[in-house]
């Protein structure tokens, strides 16, 4: 993502979208959870919100080392979404 110009970064961002709308009905959330750096979500936020779509970002202005501590504070598990 750091090698990426902004207009690639768009680009992902839109097919990211498009995934997640195959994979879940826009119904059946209202809230999107960004565990992710800041390059990752900043396009994705603007096409949530023109959806209609919550999102929060938890672990905001945390650096990395500070966020896998948390992580691994809190014992995360994760399930993966089956497509």
């Amino acid at each position: 993502m750091h090698e990426m110009k902004s207009q690639q970064r768009k680009e992902w961002a839109k097919k990211v979208f498009s995934q997640m709308k195959s994979r879940l009905s826009l119904r059946d959330f209202d809230r999107v959870f960004f565990h992710t750096g800041e390059r990752y979500r900043e396009h994705l936020i603007s096409m949530l919100e023109n959806s209609g779509i919550w999102y929060e970002i938890p672990l905001e202005g945390l650096g990395i080392g500070k966020q896998k501590a948390w992580y691994k504070e809190h014992d995360c598990q994760w399930r993966r979404l089956q497509p």
